[in-house]
């Protein structure tokens, strides 16, 4: 299995168009990590470590903007807007005739309408998703300018943000590889590996050993799993038929 693993993975090499796909996705999480590492105006650094360290919630939604949300950057909602009203039209496409007309019978170009109508949408959700945010850090104290006009700017910044995110992922599904939301959400999981392995060591306790076995287990058994390969012989039967015409 392991031969045929490599065996692929050199063909896949070989192919230069690939190799540039791979390339460009690289430079594009690069470009993402970077614009991630940029903080809103007036955040406390060590305030929001603390508040953070206390919420498992905002790390989950940190995998969605690509690891932005830990530092409160102008990344922060990532494509988690866009992501929502994706859902929300989806569901519509079940309900109201006329979008579930455009999204199964129009074809190509229905479906790219509702995803037009889901980006329209996603600007709403990002203005609320920006603004509940900023109320919720501001009231603890995350934030040291607490006026109007530093909250308007903040989450027209948010709102920015996450289109430009959701760019970035445009950018992957046409030049990359794969879907680019979801090489996206790849890059927020990678970027928390490190941070959640350093936490595990530092925190490590005996007692607690057979579950990082048993997850460790779960780990080689999904990619054995996901690189099987079954050779399984086909047989295709043709049947012929053949019109015998009788005359008296």
């Amino acid at each position: 299995m392991l031969q045929s693993f490599f065996k692929q993975l050199k063909n896949i090499f070989s192919d230069r168009g690939i190799v540039f796909k791979i390339l460009f996705v690289l430079v594009m999480f690069i470009v993402l990590r970077f614009l991630s590492a940029i903080p809103l105006p007036g955040v406390n650094a060590a305030t929001l470590s603390q508040f953070l360290s206390n919420n498992q919630l905002f790390s989950f939604l940190s995998i969605f903007s690509g690891g932005g949300l830990s530092i409160m950057s102008i990344m922060s909602l990532g494509v988690g807007p866009y992501i929502t009203a994706s859902i929300i039209m989806q569901v519509l496409a079940y309900v109201v005739p006329s979008i579930k007309e455009m999204y199964h019978d129009g074809g190509e170009i229905g479906r790219a309408q509702v995803n037009q109508y889901s980006r329209y949408l996603s600007v709403l959700f990002s203005v609320l998703q920006g603004f509940g945010i900023l109320a919720l850090l501001r009231s603890q104290g995350v934030f040291t300018d607490t006026s109007l006009f530093s909250l308007i700017q903040n989450v027209i910044i948010l709102t920015a943000g996450s289109f430009l995110t959701l760019w970035i992922a445009d950018l992957i599904s046409e030049f990359g590889i794969g879907n680019g939301t979801s090489m996206i959400i790849f890059a927020g999981i990678v970027a928390s590996i490190p941070g959640h392995i350093s936490q595990a060591m530092f925190t490590y306790d005996p007692s607690q050993i057979i579950w990082y076995v048993l997850v460790i287990a779960i780990i080689i058994v999904v990619v054995w799993i996901t690189v099987a390969i079954n050779m399984l012989l086909v047989v295709q039967i043709h049947t012929y038929r053949s019109n015998l015409h009788l005359q008296v």
